[in-house]
């Protein structure tokens, strides 16, 4: 390690920034192999899938289990 003596920090903004655009890259291409009914679906599921599981309504739920 060139600077031993410095600390790790990772920041809540860029962290999520990093799982958000894997889950866009994921999302972007499950759409690319789909049929056209499963590409709508996947758009607009796409702030669902970003959203905590703890603030989920019911309905979201589903619709995520609907989509696996």
């Amino acid at each position: 390690m060139a600077l031993p003596w410095t600390k790790i920090i990772i920041d809540k903004f860029h962290l999520l920034r990093h799982i958000n655009e894997a889950l866009d890259k994921v999302r972007s291409r499950l759409q690319g192999g789909s049929g056209r009914d499963k590409i709508r679906e996947l758009f607009k599921s796409r702030y669902t899938l970003l959203k905590g599981a703890e603030s989920l309504k019911d309905w979201e739920l589903t619709k995520l289990n609907h989509l696996s």
